[in-house]
């Protein structure tokens, strides 16, 4: 029997950059015995930016950068230091001792750069490789960066991050005409057509850079939620069309743009 599809839709959720400072704050500031004030981090997410909830997952990793206040200079070579939260609960601890981020002694204020997921081969150039050719595991490339923000130091050591996704997220809803036509999504596979797979971001400025050589076809997975399927995208040129197959295994893909 041939089973038609009568509603698929097709929403992309594109981030925003924003630019925050901070505000007046009492805090309490715990040197040790040398003097030395950490920093400690919480993190949330900006809605609407991840892929499954705006939630952090056990162990969810970041890394995070010091700079001068004006971000131009890495200080105290504090860069790509590698922070997780244990307990999903927006609490970031160092993955070792020795990746402790602690303030300039001289209490000079800085700003800190952050991103997620975690990629252990950032350099001091904080550009990260992004590719999303491999659709499998969504988390491993739905990259969030922090807001810009500056005046923490060791006088104002509670450092409060705020992510947003950096990419584009594609969903799409699919239906059966009917109850007596019910379409078993885990017979289905999706390709779209013509995206870019490949490129890099700027950390250190928030600017993407796209690939233009790395364009692919895209299959997305299939989703928790049946009639769902996800997929993280580069950003593509508003207005034109977005082809894409929709496939059963056992028949002819249908076009759609």
């Amino acid at each position: 029997m041939k089973r038609r599809i009568t509603r698929l839709f097709l929403s992309v959720c594109a981030a925003a950059v924003f630019f925050s400072c901070t505000k007046d704050r009492t805090e309490t500031v715990n040197p040790t015995a040398d003097g030395k004030v950490e920093a400690t981090f919480t993190a949330s997410i900006g809605t609407g930016t991840r892929v499954h909830d705006t939630s952090w997952d056990d162990n969810d990793a970041i890394g995070l950068a010091m700079l001068t206040h004006n971000g131009t200079e890495i200080v105290n070579n504090v860069y790509n230091y590698h922070y997780y939260t244990p307990r999903a609960d927006g609490v970031f601890e160092p993955s070792t001792p020795s990746a402790t981020v602690y303030f300039p002694q001289d209490g000079s204020a800085v700003t800190f750069r952050a991103y997620y997921p975690f990629y252990a081969g950032l350099d001091v150039d904080m550009l990260i490789p992004v590719s999303t050719a491999d659709q499998t595991i969504l988390p491993d490339i739905d990259l969030l960066s922090a807001d810009h923000i500056s005046g923490y130091s060791k006088q104002y050591p509670a450092v409060q991050l705020n992510f947003h996704h950096r990419l584009s997220k594609m969903i799409f809803v699919v239906r059966p005409q009917d109850d007596s036509d019910f379409i078993d999504p885990s017979e289905l596979t999706l390709t779209v057509k013509g995206m870019y797979t490949k490129g890099t971001y700027d950390l250190r400025n928030e600017i993407m850079n796209i690939d233009v050589n790395s364009m692919a076809d895209l299959t997305f997975p299939l989703c928790d939620d049946e009639d769902e399927r996800y997929g993280i995208v580069m950003p593509r040129q508003a207005g034109k069309a977005l082809p894409s197959n929709l496939q059963e295994l056992t028949e002819a893909p249908s076009q759609h743009t």
